[in-house]
């Protein structure tokens, strides 16, 4: 990619020449094997003939820098000949690379064009059932309060609460609702461009009917942001509702956080970037501690330390017991403050063979190198899989998880969260499940399965945080079955979910039973959809 001035030419030697210089030098092309080199600028027409060995000094004349009689060629025309062989050079990597987009340019728009073709089709195909639900997120839907959890942010620093029942009921009579519900904080996906948090209305809706507080949550997406900044918004939005979700009936000690698709892999990547923050702030602490105190004693009258990730919250507002205060600090929660995520159709790992599927669906290299990352470095380093790999310790700093991935997800296959669990377990990670629903897409958990009332994934995740409770050694409130459902939570065996299912049966008989679309209408749409 030199200029031509700066070309160089360089000849092995070929047959003896039959002329030999006078000064004892090999001659070009002699049986020594010398080089003919040409170097310098095209327009001085500068050769200089070099033995085998010798070092080419441009300061220093010497007999080799002189032609011999026996040079087959003038030196104007060497020079002509050098700058001829690094256009020639050049002129053929431009004709492959115009040869290389001439048909890979066509062939990508093709795919992008197809693709949106079937994602406008599968939208025409719904759009009847997808404006129902726009409806009532936007005002039909009672009980969502929409609040900021960034004091002085923009339009997509907010979230909305969905209350269930008792908490609506509650707050109707000017009570503060009693913290017992579990609180589901909700991350919506969008391809890491297109998200919004009404995308989980649906989901949202089945959840409080069950009885948990749901807070979906709105952040900005790329381009405003890269993936860091999207981390970054939803890490307030996390350490907003670890503080505020008791004002609203959440129980602090049981939130969850769970992800759809982009939102996953953004919750994934937090939670473990988050746990590595925890690992340093310990080792620091304990490293001051030891400095400080000696073998582990303080003087009289120190003061204990306090680690960064556990510094005082902001305190909120006053003014209005549904307008939210300061937003919280990024420091104000760390991963003991989370009961467990769950990941819906996530990506853990943005690898090359995944790069490679992506760009086969039509979505070219560079868009995903834009949105994902320019080098291969820090594509790793937004990779989930890849920061527990790096640092093992953070798995065990992690919470449960609880990974439920459709065998038909055309856009992200679900070896993605079968390589995760490996990951995690081979790190130490206790308690890591993957549930894999047989002939589900990429949109089931949000769009597909609620509008067939068919609340699977919800059920899974009502069980699974039922379980996790079970096992840290909850009673269950009082359940009369708590005995056999602790026991059949810390069983390994298959029954555990069928158990949980009897005892906790009134919450899932609560899950709503409209809408209700003809599954052949759902078959189609999941067959037309491109992810």
């Amino acid at each position: 990619k030199q200029p031509l001035w700066l070309g160089l030419a360089v000849r092995r030697g070929g047959a003896a020449s039959g002329d030999a210089a006078s000064d004892g030098t090999a001659s070009d092309g002699g049986s020594g094997g010398g080089l003919a080199m040409a170097i310098g600028p095209a327009h001085e027409g500068l050769a200089r003939r070099v033995r085998p060995g010798e070092e080419a000094s441009p300061q220093k004349q010497t007999a080799a820098q002189i032609p011999s009689k026996g040079d087959a060629m003038p030196e104007p025309w060497r020079s002509a000949e050098v700058a001829f062989a690094c256009a020639a050079q050049v002129a053929g990597d431009w004709a492959w690379r115009l040869t290389t987009i001439s048909w890979r340019l066509p062939l990508q728009v093709t795919k992008m064009i197809a693709f949106l073709s079937r994602l406008a089709l599968y939208v025409l195909l719904l759009l009847p059932a997808l404006l129902s639900v726009a409806a009532y997120w936007a005002g039909v839907g009672k009980n969502i309060i929409s609040v900021r959890y960034k004091k002085g942010g923009g339009l997509r620093h907010s979230c909305d609460v969905w209350l269930p029942v008792a908490a609506a009921n509650a707050l109707a009579k000017g009570e503060t609702p009693e913290p017992t519900a579990p609180v589901a904080v909700i991350i919506a996906g969008g391809a890491f461009v297109i998200g919004h948090k009404g995308f989980v209305s649906m989901m949202c809706r089945a959840l409080r009917c069950a009885g948990f507080v749901c807070i979906s949550v709105d952040y900005r997406y790329w381009p405003q942001v890269s993936m860091d900044g999207m981390v970054e918004d939803n890490d307030l939005a996390i350490g907003w509702a670890v503080q505020n979700c008791a004002q609203y009936g959440g129980d602090r000690k049981r939130v969850i956080v769970v992800g759809h698709s982009s939102g996953a892999t953004i919750g994934s990547l937090l939670l473990a970037r988050r746990a590595s923050s925890d690992l340093t702030a310990a080792a620091a602490a304990k490293t001051a501690f030891g400095a400080s105190g000696g073998a582990g004693t303080a003087g009289a009258g120190s003061k204990p330390q306090q680690r960064p990730q556990e510094r005082q919250p902001q305190q909120r507002e006053e003014g209005g017991s549904r307008t939210p205060g300061d937003a919280a600090s990024s420091s104000s929660w760390t991963c003991s403050d989370i009961f467990g995520f769950v990941g819906l159709g996530g990506i853990y790992h943005l690898h090359d063979a995944f790069m490679d599927h992506l760009h086969g669906k039509g979505i070219d290299y560079t868009i995903q190198r834009r949105v994902f990352g320019e080098t291969k470095l820090l594509r790793e380093d937004r990779s989930p899989s890849v920061l527990v790999r790096a640092q093992p310790a953070v798995a065990d700093r992690l919470p449960p998880v609880l990974l439920i991935h459709g065998t038909s997800d055309k856009i992200v296959p679900h070896e993605q969260s079968e390589t995760f669990r490996a990951t995690l377990l081979a790190a130490g990670a206790s308690d890591v499940r993957v549930v894999l629903r047989e002939g589900e897409g990429h949109n089931d958990p949000v769009i597909h399965g609620p509008l067939m009332s068919d609340h699977g994934i919800v059920r899974d995740v009502i069980l699974n945080v039922r379980r996790w409770r079970c096992l840290s050694g909850d009673a269950d409130d009082g359940s009369p079955r708590a005995a056999e459902v602790r026991e059949a939570a810390a069983a390994a065996s298959e029954d555990w979910e069928s158990t949980l299912a009897a005892a906790f049966w009134e919450e899932l008989k609560a899950l709503p039973s409209f809408p209700r679309l003809p599954r052949s209408l759902i078959d189609l749409a999941r067959h037309i959809t491109p992810f």
